[in-house]
């Protein structure tokens, strides 16, 4: 590879990480957006709601039951729906960004292994690579590298059960909720997530991607770790 194409490729890598990182900001930013637009809503139905109390007390009981509905909805049920499409939207934007990483450093670094070629999937596959082949040391990050495999099962409850737990399931999955005070368990058996559970996530993510930068640039064009070793990997 030309001095030429090895800078062009450097840049691709650096562009990739800040692609990453403003996607997930960007999707952070829009999702405030819109919880605030559900509080305001709540807002403004609790006020139609007491002003028909106010001029009718006896019919109390018969107003709220009337907006109950519009309550859950409002109140729970469409946030609900955002945060879930949000920790999907933005697992999924970390997963394809650090595939790309791992493709682009496998060019840039004429590495004999490429991503597929290695066991397990998702970021924890990506991560493997970066770790084992190119050379990264994560133990600097390792707390955001247990939050992120964290939600990668969360992720997986949510895409393959719904969000639903099962009493013989993940023990680990257990655990992650347990220790992330924006993670709740409602009847015994849905995950529900809190809107800062968002801001947690991507928070996490960026911490972890800001480290990634600075350790691409420290190992600069460095081979990385022994390419040989494809059948341990």
């Amino acid at each position: 590879m030309s001095e030429e194409d090895h800078n062009n490729k450097k840049f691709e890598v650096f562009c990739c990480l800040s692609d990453i990182r403003r996607g997930i900001e960007d999707a952070l930013n829009y999702m405030q957006r819109v919880e605030v637009f559900f509080h305001e809503e709540d807002t403004k139905i609790g006020q139609i709601v007491q002003k028909q109390i106010n001029s009718n007390p006896s019919a109390e009981d018969d107003i709220l039951d009337s907006w109950s509905l519009e309550f859950h909805l409002n109140g729970f049920h469409y946030p609900n729906i955002l945060r879930i499409s949000m920790v999907l939207a933005l697992y999924n934007l970390l997963e394809s960004g650090l595939n790309n990483l791992c493709d682009l450093l496998k060019d840039i670094r004429n590495l004999s292994l490429s991503l597929k070629d290695l066991k397990n999937n998702g970021i924890c596959r990506a991560k493997l690579f970066l770790d084992k082949v190119v050379g990264i040391e994560f133990e600097p990050v390792n707390s955001q590298w247990s939050f992120l495999t964290g939600v990668n099962k969360l992720r997986n409850c949510l895409v393959h059960n719904s969000g639903k737990l099962r009493p013989d399931g993940n023990n680990s999955l257990f655990k992650f909720i347990e220790q992330c005070d924006e993670l709740s368990i409602s009847q015994g058996v849905t995950v529900e997530i809190d809107s800062k559970f968002i801001g947690h996530f991507a928070k996490q993510a960026v911490e972890f991607l800001k480290y990634l930068e600075s350790q691409i640039n420290k190992v600069g064009r460095v081979e990385g770790r022994n390419p040989s070793r494809q059948a341990q990997y």
